[in-house]
Protein backbone atom coordinates (compact mmCIF):
# COMPACT_ATOMS: atom_id res chain seq x y z
CA UNK A 1 0.00 0.00 0.00
CA UNK A 2 1.64 3.11 -1.20
CA UNK A 3 -0.62 5.78 0.25
CA UNK A 4 1.40 8.17 2.43
CA UNK A 5 -0.22 10.48 4.90
CA UNK A 6 0.84 14.05 4.31
CA UNK A 7 -0.41 15.71 7.48
CA UNK A 8 1.53 18.73 8.63
CA UNK A 9 -0.05 18.54 12.08
CA UNK A 10 1.54 15.16 12.81
CA UNK A 11 5.23 14.99 13.75
CA UNK A 12 7.60 13.63 11.16
CA UNK A 13 8.82 10.11 11.96
CA UNK A 14 12.05 10.18 13.94
CA UNK A 15 15.22 9.23 12.12
CA UNK A 16 17.38 6.33 13.24
CA UNK A 17 19.72 8.86 14.81
CA UNK A 18 17.02 10.52 16.91
CA UNK A 19 15.64 7.12 17.93
CA UNK A 20 19.03 6.23 19.38
CA UNK A 21 19.03 9.37 21.47
CA UNK A 22 17.41 9.42 24.86
CA UNK A 23 14.33 11.55 25.38
CA UNK A 24 15.49 15.09 26.09
CA UNK A 25 15.40 15.32 29.84
CA UNK A 26 14.20 18.92 29.68
CA UNK A 27 10.90 17.85 28.10
CA UNK A 28 10.07 15.46 30.91
CA UNK A 29 11.11 17.96 33.56
CA UNK A 30 9.20 20.78 31.90
CA UNK A 31 6.11 18.58 31.60
CA UNK A 32 6.18 17.79 35.32
CA UNK A 33 6.78 21.46 36.13
CA UNK A 34 3.74 22.57 34.13
CA UNK A 35 1.71 19.64 35.43
CA UNK A 36 2.45 20.64 39.04
CA UNK A 37 0.94 24.05 38.25
CA UNK A 38 -2.12 22.32 36.81
CA UNK A 39 -2.69 20.34 40.04
CA UNK A 40 -3.05 23.23 42.43
CA UNK A 41 -6.84 22.73 42.66
CA UNK A 42 -7.01 18.93 42.16
CA UNK A 43 -5.12 15.76 42.95
CA UNK A 44 -2.57 14.32 40.54
CA UNK A 45 -4.79 11.49 39.32
CA UNK A 46 -7.75 13.73 38.50
CA UNK A 47 -5.50 16.36 36.93
CA UNK A 48 -3.76 13.84 34.69
CA UNK A 49 -7.08 12.28 33.67
CA UNK A 50 -8.47 15.71 32.79
CA UNK A 51 -5.41 16.57 30.71
CA UNK A 52 -5.60 13.24 28.87
CA UNK A 53 -9.35 13.56 28.27
CA UNK A 54 -9.03 17.03 26.76
CA UNK A 55 -5.96 16.17 24.70
CA UNK A 56 -7.58 13.05 23.24
CA UNK A 57 -10.44 15.24 22.07
CA UNK A 58 -8.12 17.80 20.54
CA UNK A 59 -6.24 15.11 18.63
CA UNK A 60 -9.49 13.59 17.35
CA UNK A 61 -10.96 16.90 16.20
CA UNK A 62 -7.90 18.50 14.62
CA UNK A 63 -8.15 16.91 11.13
CA UNK A 64 -11.82 17.91 10.99
CA UNK A 65 -11.01 21.52 11.83
CA UNK A 66 -8.25 21.54 9.23
CA UNK A 67 -10.69 20.41 6.57
CA UNK A 68 -8.98 17.05 6.06
CA UNK A 69 -12.08 15.13 7.11
CA UNK A 70 -15.75 15.93 6.63
CA UNK A 71 -17.64 16.50 9.86
CA UNK A 72 -19.69 13.49 10.84
CA UNK A 73 -21.47 11.99 13.86
CA UNK A 74 -18.13 11.26 15.55
CA UNK A 75 -17.14 14.90 15.21
CA UNK A 76 -20.41 16.15 16.69
CA UNK A 77 -20.30 13.70 19.59
CA UNK A 78 -16.72 14.52 20.50
CA UNK A 79 -17.28 18.24 20.08
CA UNK A 80 -20.16 18.18 22.52
CA UNK A 81 -18.18 16.18 25.06
CA UNK A 82 -15.20 18.47 24.73
CA UNK A 83 -17.20 21.65 25.16
CA UNK A 84 -18.96 20.30 28.23
CA UNK A 85 -15.62 19.28 29.75
CA UNK A 86 -13.66 22.49 29.32
CA UNK A 87 -16.40 24.49 31.06
CA UNK A 88 -14.87 23.32 34.33
CA UNK A 89 -11.55 25.04 33.61
CA UNK A 90 -10.52 28.69 33.52
CA UNK A 91 -8.33 30.31 30.87
CA UNK A 92 -5.09 29.82 32.81
CA UNK A 93 -5.79 26.10 33.29
CA UNK A 94 -6.55 25.61 29.60
CA UNK A 95 -3.32 27.37 28.72
CA UNK A 96 -1.49 24.86 30.92
CA UNK A 97 -3.23 21.99 29.13
CA UNK A 98 -2.10 23.55 25.86
CA UNK A 99 1.51 23.59 27.08
CA UNK A 100 1.30 19.96 28.22
CA UNK A 101 -0.11 19.03 24.81
CA UNK A 102 2.76 20.78 23.04
CA UNK A 103 5.38 19.11 25.26
CA UNK A 104 3.87 15.69 24.54
CA UNK A 105 3.91 16.41 20.81
CA UNK A 106 7.55 17.53 20.96
CA UNK A 107 8.66 14.50 22.97
CA UNK A 108 7.03 12.02 20.59
CA UNK A 109 8.41 13.83 17.57
CA UNK A 110 11.96 13.87 18.92
CA UNK A 111 12.29 10.30 20.21
CA UNK A 112 9.43 8.17 18.87
CA UNK A 113 9.17 6.54 22.31
CA UNK A 114 6.42 6.17 24.90
CA UNK A 115 6.31 9.54 26.67
CA UNK A 116 2.96 9.63 28.45
CA UNK A 117 3.29 6.11 29.84
CA UNK A 118 6.58 7.02 31.49
CA UNK A 119 5.08 10.20 32.93
CA UNK A 120 2.11 8.18 34.21
CA UNK A 121 4.43 5.78 36.04
CA UNK A 122 6.75 8.53 37.31
CA UNK A 123 3.78 10.33 38.88
CA UNK A 124 2.76 7.01 40.51
CA UNK A 125 -0.89 7.44 39.59
CA UNK A 126 -1.22 3.96 38.07
CA UNK A 127 -3.52 1.43 39.77
CA UNK A 128 -1.13 -0.64 41.86
CA UNK A 129 -3.97 -2.61 43.47
CA UNK A 130 -5.02 -3.97 40.07
CA UNK A 131 -1.43 -4.78 39.14
CA UNK A 132 -1.18 -1.97 36.61
CA UNK A 133 2.47 -1.61 35.63
CA UNK A 134 3.69 -0.39 32.26
CA UNK A 135 6.39 -2.11 30.26
CA UNK A 136 9.47 0.15 30.09
CA UNK A 137 10.43 1.29 26.59
CA UNK A 138 13.71 -0.66 26.57
CA UNK A 139 11.89 -3.89 27.44
CA UNK A 140 9.17 -3.21 24.86
CA UNK A 141 11.89 -2.57 22.28
CA UNK A 142 13.47 -5.96 22.96
CA UNK A 143 10.09 -7.73 22.86
CA UNK A 144 9.18 -6.01 19.61
CA UNK A 145 12.48 -7.02 18.00
CA UNK A 146 11.88 -10.66 18.98
CA UNK A 147 8.21 -10.85 18.03
CA UNK A 148 8.56 -8.88 14.78
CA UNK A 149 11.16 -11.16 13.22
CA UNK A 150 10.10 -11.80 9.65
CA UNK A 151 8.03 -8.62 9.45
CA UNK A 152 10.09 -7.40 6.50
CA UNK A 153 9.19 -10.47 4.45
CA UNK A 154 5.50 -9.99 5.27
CA UNK A 155 5.61 -6.34 4.24
CA UNK A 156 7.46 -7.20 1.05
CA UNK A 157 4.88 -9.84 0.08
CA UNK A 158 1.65 -8.23 1.31
CA UNK A 159 2.55 -4.56 1.52
CA UNK A 160 1.55 -4.29 5.16
CA UNK A 161 1.54 -6.05 8.51
CA UNK A 162 -1.19 -6.24 11.18
CA UNK A 163 -0.72 -6.03 14.90
CA UNK A 164 -3.07 -6.54 17.83
CA UNK A 165 -2.24 -5.45 21.38
CA UNK A 166 -4.87 -6.74 23.86
CA UNK A 167 -3.57 -4.78 26.89
CA UNK A 168 -1.97 -1.74 25.34
CA UNK A 169 -1.44 0.63 28.26
CA UNK A 170 -0.18 3.86 26.73
CA UNK A 171 0.67 2.05 23.48
CA UNK A 172 4.34 1.30 24.09
CA UNK A 173 4.36 -2.09 22.29
CA UNK A 174 2.68 -0.64 19.21
CA UNK A 175 5.13 2.27 19.24
CA UNK A 176 8.15 -0.02 19.44
CA UNK A 177 6.74 -2.33 16.77
CA UNK A 178 6.50 0.72 14.52
CA UNK A 179 10.11 1.57 15.34
CA UNK A 180 11.20 -1.95 14.36
CA UNK A 181 9.47 -1.56 11.00
CA UNK A 182 11.16 1.81 10.52
CA UNK A 183 14.57 0.32 11.29
CA UNK A 184 13.91 -2.23 8.54
CA UNK A 185 13.53 0.64 6.09
CA UNK A 186 9.74 0.86 5.87
CA UNK A 187 7.34 3.61 6.91
CA UNK A 188 5.04 2.19 9.63
CA UNK A 189 2.48 4.90 8.88
CA UNK A 190 1.67 3.08 5.64
CA UNK A 191 2.80 -0.50 6.31
CA UNK A 192 1.34 -1.29 9.75
CA UNK A 193 -2.32 -1.58 10.77
CA UNK A 194 -2.99 -2.03 14.47
CA UNK A 195 -5.70 -2.68 17.00
CA UNK A 196 -4.93 -1.67 20.60
CA UNK A 197 -7.24 -2.43 23.53
CA UNK A 198 -7.27 -1.44 27.19
CA UNK A 199 -9.83 -1.65 29.97
CA UNK A 200 -8.60 1.55 31.63
CA UNK A 201 -10.13 4.73 30.21
CA UNK A 202 -7.01 6.82 30.88
CA UNK A 203 -4.82 4.23 29.13
CA UNK A 204 -7.24 4.12 26.19
CA UNK A 205 -6.90 7.88 25.77
CA UNK A 206 -3.12 7.89 26.27
CA UNK A 207 -2.68 5.23 23.60
CA UNK A 208 -5.00 7.10 21.24
CA UNK A 209 -3.07 10.34 21.72
CA UNK A 210 0.38 8.88 21.19
CA UNK A 211 -0.43 6.54 18.30
CA UNK A 212 -2.33 9.35 16.56
CA UNK A 213 0.47 11.86 17.04
CA UNK A 214 2.92 9.37 15.55
CA UNK A 215 0.71 9.07 12.48
CA UNK A 216 -0.01 5.34 12.88
CA UNK A 217 -3.10 3.74 11.34
CA UNK A 218 -5.49 1.67 13.41
CA UNK A 219 -8.16 1.56 16.06
CA UNK A 220 -7.81 2.11 19.79
CA UNK A 221 -10.49 0.36 21.82
CA UNK A 222 -11.79 0.95 25.31
CA UNK A 223 -12.92 -2.51 26.30
CA UNK A 224 -12.32 -5.75 28.15
CA UNK A 225 -10.25 -8.21 26.13
CA UNK A 226 -11.02 -11.19 28.36
CA UNK A 227 -14.78 -10.65 28.28
CA UNK A 228 -14.72 -9.58 24.63
CA UNK A 229 -16.54 -6.35 25.47
CA UNK A 230 -16.11 -3.10 23.54
CA UNK A 231 -17.30 0.22 24.98
CA UNK A 232 -15.75 2.57 22.46
CA UNK A 233 -13.69 2.17 19.30
CA UNK A 234 -11.81 5.24 18.11
CA UNK A 235 -9.89 5.36 14.82
CA UNK A 236 -6.67 7.35 14.53
CA UNK A 237 -6.61 10.23 12.03
CA UNK A 238 -4.25 8.24 9.79
CA UNK A 239 -6.73 5.36 9.64
CA UNK A 240 -9.62 7.68 8.82
CA UNK A 241 -7.65 9.37 6.08
CA UNK A 242 -6.60 6.04 4.60
CA UNK A 243 -10.21 4.85 4.46
CA UNK A 244 -11.27 8.23 3.06
CA UNK A 245 -8.80 7.79 0.23
CA UNK A 246 -10.25 4.40 -0.66
CA UNK A 247 -7.63 2.00 0.60
CA UNK A 248 -8.27 -1.36 -1.13
CA UNK A 249 -10.58 -3.59 0.88
CA UNK A 250 -8.12 -6.49 0.88
CA UNK A 251 -5.73 -4.60 3.16
CA UNK A 252 -8.39 -3.95 5.79
CA UNK A 253 -7.71 -6.99 7.97
CA UNK A 254 -10.24 -8.83 10.10
CA UNK A 255 -8.20 -7.91 13.17
CA UNK A 256 -9.32 -4.29 12.75
CA UNK A 257 -12.79 -3.45 14.05
CA UNK A 258 -14.71 -1.71 11.24
CA UNK A 259 -15.23 1.97 11.97
CA UNK A 260 -18.98 1.86 11.37
CA UNK A 261 -19.54 -1.19 13.53
CA UNK A 262 -21.59 -0.25 16.56
CA UNK A 263 -21.02 -2.59 19.46
CA UNK A 264 -23.83 -2.22 21.95
CA UNK A 265 -22.42 -3.30 25.29
CA UNK A 266 -23.58 -1.91 28.64
CA UNK A 267 -20.70 0.11 30.05
CA UNK A 268 -20.00 -0.43 33.76
CA UNK A 269 -20.50 2.72 35.78
CA UNK A 270 -16.82 2.73 36.76
CA UNK A 271 -15.81 2.57 33.12
CA UNK A 272 -17.79 5.62 32.04
CA UNK A 273 -14.95 8.08 32.50
CA UNK A 274 -15.42 11.12 30.33
CA UNK A 275 -14.77 10.88 26.64
CA UNK A 276 -14.26 14.68 25.85
CA UNK A 277 -13.16 16.60 22.74
CA UNK A 278 -12.36 19.45 20.28
CA UNK A 279 -9.75 21.83 19.09
CA UNK A 280 -9.37 25.07 21.00
CA UNK A 281 -5.62 25.44 21.24
CA UNK A 282 -3.36 27.20 18.80
CA UNK A 283 0.31 26.20 18.58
Amino acid sequence: MGYVLGLSHLPQPPTNQTMRQKEPIDLGKEFRKQFDRFTYRRNWHDAFRDFIDITACVVHQEPYHRGLLERDDDFERIEELYMSTIKRFDKEELELVSKLYALTHMALGSTGEDFLGQIYMDLEIHNKHNGEYFTPSHMARMMAELSMQGCEDTIQSKGYITLQEPTCGAGVMVIEAANVIRRHGHDPRTTMLFQAIDINRVCFNMAYIQLSMLGLAGNVIHGDTLRVEVWECRATPQWKLMTKHHVPAEILPNVIVPLKQKVEVPVPQAAQARSTQQFAFQF
